[in-house]
């Protein structure tokens, strides 16, 4: 199962995001929450690893990670404990990628 009470009905359009603390292969559910789109679920899941490994830095060594998931359970998003939570990132320009923590696309300009 992935996260919790996914396919919940909304009047919103907006998606739902659900966030799971990962150790091994136990996944904690940390909860969830409407945001605009995966780039504010991306900024948030990073922010919320950076906070996690400053109270639990024992998790650092675990490889432990933040995963995000959909309404469907599909993974969208995965950040590793202790990233450094980063600006904002268009969401048509983020990169999920299961082997990096996280990738943006380069700008065309640089």
């Amino acid at each position: 199962m992935y996260g919790t009470m996914h396919n919940r009905t909304r009047s919103c359009d907006m998606p739902y995001f659900y966030f799971d603390l990962v150790i091994g292969g136990e996944s904690l559910h940390q909860g969830g929450m409407i945001l605009e789109n995966l780039a504010a679920a991306a900024e948030r899941a990073d922010r919320l690893a950076h906070e996690i490994a400053l109270v639990r830095p024992e998790l650092l060594s675990r490889s432990c990670a933040i995963r995000v998931t959909n309404d469907d359970g599909t993974e969208v998003y995965h950040t590793m404990l202790g990233a450094t939570p980063r600006g904002r990132v268009r969401s048509d320009r983020l990169v999920y990628s299961a082997r990096q923590q996280h990738t943006a696309m380069p700008d065309a300009d640089g």
